[in-house]
């Protein structure tokens, strides 16, 4: 296999069975491989990885929801306090300006990374050379001793 390094091959696969592929080798023929990948999945299959996939979601929402819930007894809350928190938050009502602007209660502590908005404004480098220098900030008076210690 040493004579194909650094080629580009072909790899196909079954969707039912992921733990054996096919390799197009570069002169046509094709070799069969098997999984190595150490898992306890005897034969990991699409429907297999989803439900993996999903535990794993639960798993982390329940592992956020356990911190929740210890900060906020931390904080010397109790089931009841979160519960009326959650029960007496204010609903989003229509405003009458018919504003586009919302204010959204985040009650949450491990908040989910926000995307990067694109830059509606972008500096171009005839910009920057065009730019002039304000020498008005030099033409102050000079700063004159303090005493700090004055009374």
């Amino acid at each position: 296999m040493s004579e194909f390094k650094d080629h580009s091959v072909e790899i196909r696969y079954s969707d039912e069975d992921y733990s054996r592929i096919w390799v197009v080798l570069p002169k046509g023929g094709v070799c069969e491989a098997s999984l190595t990948t150490p898992t306890s999945l005897l034969k990991p299959d699409r429907k297999t990885l989803e439900t993996v996939a999903a535990a794993r979601a639960r798993e982390k929402k329940i592992i956020r929801d356990y911190q929740l819930i210890q900060q906020s007894a931390i904080r010397g809350e109790d089931t009841e306090e979160r519960v009326g928190q959650l029960l007496n938050a204010p609903q989003d009502s229509p405003d009458s300006s018919g504003a586009p602007a919302r204010v959204h209660l985040l009650n949450r502590l491990d908040h989910r990374p926000l995307r990067i908005a694109p830059d509606s404004r972008t500096v171009t480098a005839a910009d920057v050379a065009a730019t002039q220098a304000d020498l008005t900030i030099l033409e102050t008076s000079p700063i004159s001793e303090v005493d700090l210690y004055e009374n």
